[in-house]
Parts: C-alpha cells; sequence; structure tokens
C-alpha cells in the first residue's frame, strides 16, 4: 500500500494529516453508485446516463416524430430492462407511444409493454407511475445496453434509505424546448440538489431545494431522485424514487416503498 498526505479531507473539510491507502485516498474523492467508482465532481453526469426525456409519438407532424412530456428513468431489474415515469405527466398521449432511442442514429424504439396503473387509484400518489419494458429490445441489440442503473438492491430493501444529500436528474421544459423550425433537438438534462426534510404530500417523500431554483422545473416529473450517503469515509449513491411533484424550493418524489410493490405486482404476473 502507498500512503499519501491529505491536507484537506474531501468529505468533511477538516484539515490534518490523513496518512491513507492509495485505496483510501479514492474513497475520498470518488462515489460508489451500483458497483461503479465515479469522480465526486462527475456524480450528476454520470447519474444523468440513466434518465431520458419522456418522448412520445407524435404522428400529427410527420417532419418531427416526438414530443416531450417530463423525464423517465431508466433501470435494470433481475436480467429485464425497464423505464418509469409518473401518471400524470402522461395525459394527453398515449402511453404505448413511448419512444427511447436506438442504437441506429435518428431511429427511436417503443415500449413491447406498457403497465398501465388501476383506474381506481389514479389519484392516489403512491400510484402515479405507469411502467414501460423494453427487454425484447435490448436483448436484440436495437437499444444500448448501458445506461439502465440496476436497482435489486433497493427493491429488495423495499424503502428509501436517510441520506446526507439528495438529487433528482430531469429535464425541465425550460432549458428542454422542441424546436420544429429548425427540425432537432438537443436534450439537457439538470441536475437539483437539496437535503432531505419532512414530508410535505401525504405518501410522498421530500427534500428542500438548495439553492433554491430560478427557474421553473415543470418537466422534471419522473426523473430519478437518489440519496448521497457517506458511508466509512465513502460516499454511496442509492436510487430513492421517482419525481411527482416539485417547486423552485421543495421537491415531492414517490418512494422506494411505493415503487418497490409496483413493480413486484408486475414481476409476479
Amino acid at each position: 500500500a502507498v500512503s499519501v498526505y491529505l491536507g484537506e479531507c474531501a468529505v468533511c473539510g477538516g484539515v490534518g494529516c490523513l496518512k491513507r491507502t492509495l485505496h483510501d485516498s479514492k474513497l475520498l474523492t470518488a462515489a460508489l453508485i451500483g458497483d461503479v467508482w465515479t469522480p465526486a465532481n462527475s456524480i450528476a453526469t454520470r447519474l444523468g446516463g440513466f434518465c431520458d426525456p419522456a418522448l412520445f409519438s407524435n404522428e400529427g407532424y410527420p417532419e418531427f416524430p416526438f414530443t416531450k412530456a417530463g423525464s423517465m428513468f431508466r433501470f435494470k431489474l433481475q436480467n429485464r430492462y425497464f423505464a418509469l415515469t409518473t401518471f400524470h405527466q402522461t395525459k394527453g398521449y398515449q402511453l404505448n407511444k413511448l419512444l427511447t432511442p436506438a442504437i441506429e442514429t435518428n431511429i427511436y424504439v417503443s415500449a413491447e409493454r406498457v403497465i398501465f396503473p388501476t383506474v381506481e387509484a389514479n389519484a392516489d400518489a403512491e400510484v402515479d407511475l405507469v411502467l414501460y419494458e423494453f427487454t425484447w429490445s435490448v436483448q436484440a441489440n436495437k437499444i444500448r445496453k448501458t445506461g439502465w442503473l440496476d436497482i435489486s438492491r433497493e427493491i429488495q430493501l423495499g424503502r428509501t434509505s436517510s441520506s446526507d444529500r439528495a438529487v433528482c436528474i430531469g429535464y425541465p421544459g425550460y432549458r428542454n424546448i422542441i424546436d420544429y423550425d429548425l427540425g432537432n433537438y438537443n436534450a439537457r438534462p439538470h441536475s437539483v440538489w437539496g437535503t432531505e426534510c419532512a414530508p410535505s404530500i401525504t405518501g410522498l417523500l421530500s427534500f428542500d431545494v438548495n439553492p433554491e431554483l430560478d427557474y421553473d422545473p415543470s418537466g422534471m416529473s419522473g426523473g430519478p431522485v437518489f440519496g448521497v450517503k457517506i458511508e466509512n469515509f465513502c460516499p454511496i449513491v442509492r436510487f430513492s424514487g421517482i419525481a411527482s411533484n416539485a417547486s423552485r424550493k421543495k421537491f415531492n418524489f414517490i418512494p422506494i416503498s411505493a415503487i418497490s410493490s409496483y413493480i413486484h405486482r408486475v414481476l409476479a404476473e
């Protein structure tokens, strides 16, 4: 092992002689996301790879194939590949028209399976979810195999773990406008950081935005929320839920408990 001298702790900011191995120094400058080490200053960039704009087939405009309705989270579980959105962001769209980019340029693929929420629970925040399956398209190499976060641990645990910081990744409308005249769409994900706080909506968890946003976060619904927890001097990043209601000061999200119950019902079918 190689000892190194760190003048200031990257975790707590304390100054002093911290003689650690080369591996230890890595723990202070990198975060663990799934089973991959990521530079601490690139956490949001890495997490952005698991979130896409929720694009729906736009048959009314043949010159441009889709329109945007919020954000979506891509994940894998038991060798199957899924995407999640909230139900409320899909109103006005056909749910089976959700698209995701294919490996081929300018080609988009729709889900082979859509799991609708029950009619009786449409207004219930705990089931404000729609699940889309893309397993066949991934296995047939029509969609890339990267960019799907394995959430097996979180689903098995069945609850959202406490965190030191929270971050939501999504595509706010103010910076994700489709320009039909130019015929292009340069999707730009955004990260919103904060600290967990007391829930303000029944059935949801919440975090206070810090710093407060200077823009309207509309379009972030469906985006994944993650918690960052320092464990044994190591930042651990875990999936925490799906954004459902947001303001410039506070984000409310669907917790793992509701998502886990929903997904287990789907996998049991």
